[in-house]
C-alpha cells in the first residue's frame, strides 16, 4: 500500500493506493495552512479506506518546485512518517505529478504553474508518448516556453490522487528526499543588508542584454543577444546572476543534463572583479545544482590561467585531464571537477 502526498501548491492532497487502485483520497484548495490540515487530511484516507498505516509499504512525496512553505510541510510529514514506518520514502517533482494525467497522449507538451508573483514560471518539457521528462524543472517566461513546446498545461497543483499510480512504478533510489527549490525566498533583507550583500538569481529574459554586455567586455569573440538566446533554449541550459542594488555584475551560464553538469562560460564586469561576486555566483550555482540532485559539476580552464585555476581549487574542483590547443590562441584547456552532494 502506497500513500501519495503534495502540498506544494495551493492546495493539500493524499491519497492511498492499494492493489492496483486508489482506495481513498482527499484534496482541498488552500493558499495557507497546510500544516494544519495534512495530518487530519491523511487520518481521513486511512479510515475511509479502512487501512492503518502500519500496512504501509511506502509513500511517495512532491518535492517541489512550490511554495517554499508548502512543500516543506509535505516533506517533513513524509519524512517523519516514512522514519516511524521503517518504509522507502520516494520524492516526484511537482511539475511530473502534475503532468501524470497526461502520459500517453502523443507528442510534447510543456507544464508549468506560476512562481508566486514573480511573473515567471516553473515548467518543465514531457514526451507524452513516452511519458518522460525531457528536461529538469526550471524558471522561465511565457514568451520563453512557448518557444520550446506550442502546447503548454497549466495546473493550479497536483492531486495525490492523479499520481498516486505512476508513484507505484518509481524505483526506491532516494536515500534522502530534499526540497527542489528554483528561485530565493520572498524575504527580503533590510536596506542596510542590501547595501553589502550581494543576490544570486536565476536569470530572466529580460537580463540577456546586460549579461550579453558583460561577456563581450570579458571575451574578445563575446556572445550576442541572439547567441545568449539561443545557447539558453538549449535544455537544460540555466545562467545565474550576481546582481546588487538592482544592478547585474556578473553570471554564470550551465547546462544540466542527466544528474551532471558543466559551466560553460563564467564572468564578472572587469572594474569589479576580485570584489567576491565570482565566489558568490559559484557557491549560488553549487547551492542550485545539489538542490537539483546534481553529482557532479564540470569546467574547462585555460592551462595558463593561474588565478582561475587557484579559485576553482579552493572551491573544491580537482584536475581531470587536459585539452591540448583547445582554445582558439592555442592554448591548452584544463578540465575540472567538483564532486557534490545532492
Amino acid at each position: 500500500m502506497l500513500l501519495a502526498i503534495d502540498t506544494c501548491f495551493d492546495a493539500c492532497s493524499a491519497a492511498l493506493h492499494d492493489d492496483g487502485q486508489v482506495v481513498a483520497s482527499g484534496y482541498e484548495n488552500m493558499k495557507r495552512g497546510h500544516a494544519e490540515a495534512l495530518g487530519p487530511m491523511v487520518q481521513r484516507v486511512f479510515l475511509d479506506a479502512g487501512a492503518k498505516p502500519d500496512q504501509l509499504t511506502r509513500i511517495v512525496v512532491t518535492r517541489g518546485p512550490g511554495t517554499f512553505t508548502g512543500l516543506r510541510v509535505g516533506l517533513s510529514f513524509a519524512k517523519g512518517m516514512a522514519l516511524a514506518l521503517e518504509i522507502p520514502l520516494v520524492g516526484i517533482d511537482s511539475l511530473t505529478a502534475a503532468a501524470v494525467p497526461y502520459f500517453g497522449e502523443p507528442g510534447e507538451f510543456a507544464m508549468a504553474h506560476k512562481a508566486g508573483g514573480t511573473g515567471l514560471y516553473y515548467w518543465a518539457l514531457f514526451d507524452g508518448a513516452t511519458s518522460t521528462q525531457i528536461n529538469p524543472p526550471s524558471l522561465a517566461s511565457m514568451d520563453e516556453i512557448l518557444q520550446q513546446s506550442k502546447f503548454v498545461k497549466l495546473e493550479n497543483a497536483p492531486c495525490a490522487e492523479h499520481f498516486a499510480a505512476y508513484a507505484v512504478t518509481l524505483p526506491d533510489l532516494m536515500q534522502s528526499v530534499e526540497p527542489l527549490y528554483l528561485r530565493p525566498p520572498d524575504a527580503r533583507p533590510s536596506v542596510s543588508a542590501m547595501v553589502s550583500t550581494a543576490h544570486v538569481r536565476i536569470a530572466t529574459a529580460t537580463d540577456i542584454p546586460a549579461i550579453a554586455d558583460i561577456h563581450a567586455s570579458s571575451f574578445a569573440k563575446g556572445w550576442t543577444v541572439a547567441d545568449l538566446t539561443s545557447t539558453l533554449s538549449l535544455p537544460g541550459s540555466t545562467a545565474l546572476v550576481v546582481e546588487l542594488m538592482g544592478t547585474i555584475y556578473g553570471f554564470v551560464q550551465f547546462q544540466w543534463v542527466k544528474g551532471e553538469a558543466e559551466i560553460h562560460t563564467i564572468c564578472v564586469l572587469a572594474n569589479y572583479r576580485r570584489q567576491h561576486f565570482a565566489r558568490d555566483l559559484m557557491h549560488g550555482l553549487i547551492s542550485h545544482l545539489q538542490d537539483m540532485g546534481t553529482t557532479r559539476l564540470f569546467l574547462e580552464v585555460a592551462e595558463n590561467n593561474h588565478a582561475a585555476r587557484g579559485f576553482y581549487d579552493r572551491l573544491g574542483f580537482a584536475t581531470s585531464g587536459l585539452r591540448r590547443g583547445y582554445y582558439a590562441d592555442g592554448q591548452n584547456a584544463v578540465t575540472m571537477v567538483k564532486e557534490l552532494t545532492p
